[in-house]
């Protein structure tokens, strides 16, 4: 992950999740709620912070 123009390494935590000291990245595919604007969101979160999330796409096939 690029944080403030640092390279931050993440370790897998399972499938789609990420992780490392005080901040997680976790996918999620948005199964039957996906539609033509995205099929999966993000979570970022950050220790001391709110969560952020954003929605686009996996792929794009």
């Amino acid at each position: 992950m690029l944080l403030n123009g640092v390279l931050v390494p993440l370790e897998g935590q399972g499938d789609l999740a990420f992780a490392a000291d005080g901040v997680s990245m976790t996918v999620t595919p948005l199964g039957a709620d996906a539609d033509w604007r995205s099929d999966a969101e993000l979570v970022f979160a950050l220790q001391d912070v709110p969560t952020v999330g954003y929605r686009g796409f996996w792929s794009c096939d």
